[in-house]
C-alpha cells in the first residue's frame, strides 16, 4: 500500500470523527506538494466527509436531537443548512473544522448528493491555500520565502472567510 492511500485513510478517519482536517491539509502539502498534495488531502476530505455526515446522520441523530430541540437556533441554523448553498456557504468558511460541518449535515438530513457535491466544491479553496502554504514554506528555504508565504496564504484564508458572508448578501 503506498503512502498516500495510508495518508488518505488516517485523514479520512479521523476528520469523519470531527477532527480539524488543517494539519492534515498542511502535512499534505508538504510532502507531496502543490497540486499532488491538494489532490491527496481533497480525496481525504471527501472519504471523511461522507463517513462523518452518515456517523451523525445513523449514531448521532439521536444522541443529539434531544439537546437540539431545546435550542432555537441550533435548530434554526440546522434548518438554514439543509441544502446544497447551506451546506456550500459552511465549507467555504477556513476555520469550521470538516468534521463540524458534517455533523451538522447529517443532523440536519441534508440529501447526501447535495451534501457532497456542496462539499466536494466547498474544500477545494481552504485545500489549494494551505497545500500551497506549506508547499512554499517546504520549497523556499529562507525567511523572505516563508514570510511571502505565510502573507500569501493569510490573505487568501481571510478573503475565503469573508466569502460565505458575500455569497448570503448577494442572495438576500
Amino acid at each position: 500500500m503506498s503512502f498516500a492511500v495510508l495518508f488518505v485513510g488516517i485523514y479520512a478517519l479521523f476528520t469523519s470523527l470531527g477532527a480539524p482536517a488543517t494539519p492534515f491539509i498542511v502535512v499534505s502539502g508538504a510532502l507531496f506538494g502543490l497540486v499532488p498534495g491538494s489532490v491527496i488531502a481533497w480525496v481525504g476530505a471527501m472519504i471523511g466527509a461522507a463517513a462523518g455526515y452518515w456517523i451523525a446522520r445513523t449514531v448521532g441523530r439521536g444522541a443529539v436531537s434531544r439537546s437540539i430541540e431545546k435550542r432555537r437556533r441550533v435548530r434554526l441554523a440546522l434548518e438554514k443548512t439543509h441544502d446544497f448553498h447551506g451546506m456550500l456557504g459552511l465549507r467555504l468558511v477556513p476555520v469550521l473544522p470538516i468534521g463540524v460541518v458534517s455533523l451538522v449535515g447529517g443532523l440536519a438530513r441534508a440529501p447526501f448528493g447535495a451534501y457532497l457535491a456542496a462539499t466536494a466544491i466547498g474544500v477545494i479553496p481552504t485545500t489549494l491555500i494551505f497545500c500551497y502554504f506549506a508547499d512554499s514554506l517546504v520549497a523556499s528555504g529562507g525567511k523572505a520565502g516563508a514570510t511571502k508565504a505565510v502573507l500569501i496564504a493569510t490573505a487568501l484564508v481571510a478573503a475565503l472567510t469573508l466569502l460565505p458572508r458575500m455569497m448570503r448578501s448577494r442572495s438576500s
